[in-house]
């Protein structure tokens, strides 16, 4: 496993502020908070021709976000690691932070199917929308079902990109179980199948 670094420059004059969801967030380790320019769910996500907010909360210089606690610290293996608890490495199993993998294949097969027709896109989301409510691994889930609901309400908006990032981001949460990652993956296969 790699670790990747990103700086992130301060954004221009804010019309494309949360009109993306954070990768970062996804993979549940966006260490900017409040002042990140890409929305951190469903309900901060905005079309870019909404008016720009008043405010938007900025940087005071570039950061850097990292896997954060992902990856073992070879150092404080070997029995020191100058950094001790400030360190950006786990210090330990217990320390260590789940990486949580985004259904990135979603995205590409959608990116896929947009270059062809829109009724296959709306089709496949709708699909798959619709089974996952269905499946049994979400009937008690109530926070899932209910980001489905206002998913399935930007598919019949024909908003199809801004309900793929709203399901990777639901998909890959962490309080997604094992079970309910497993049933995503057998409803996601047998469609595109």
């Amino acid at each position: 496993m790699h670790h990747s670094i990103i700086t992130i420059p301060q954004h221009g004059n804010g019309r494309l502020y949360k009109t993306s969801i954070c990768r970062h967030y996804e993979y549940g380790n966006c260490s900017i908070g409040s002042k990140c320019q890409f929305a951190h769910g469903i309900d901060e996500l905005r079309n870019p021709d909404d008016p720009i907010p008043n405010h938007i909360p900025t940087l005071d210089s570039n950061i850097v976000i990292t896997n954060y606690k992902t990856v073992l610290c070879k150092y404080d293996q070997q029995g020191f690691c100058k950094n001790g608890t400030d360190c950006p490495y786990a210090h330990g199993q217990n320390d260590k932070k789940q990486a949580r993998i985004a259904p990135l294949h979603l995205r590409k097969a959608l990116d896929n199917k947009e270059n062809n027709d829109d009724k296959d896109v709306e089709w496949f989301l709708s699909e798959l929308i619709t089974r996952l409510i269905n499946d049994v691994s979400y009937q008690s889930d109530e926070l899932a079902l209910s980001s489905f609901k206002k998913i399935q309400l930007l598919i019949e908006e024909k908003n199809h990109r801004s309900a793929t990032e709203a399901l990777c981001l639901v998909l890959s949460s962490n309080q997604r179980s094992k079970q309910q990652q497993m049933a995503y993956e057998q409803i996601y296969n047998s469609l595109v199948q």
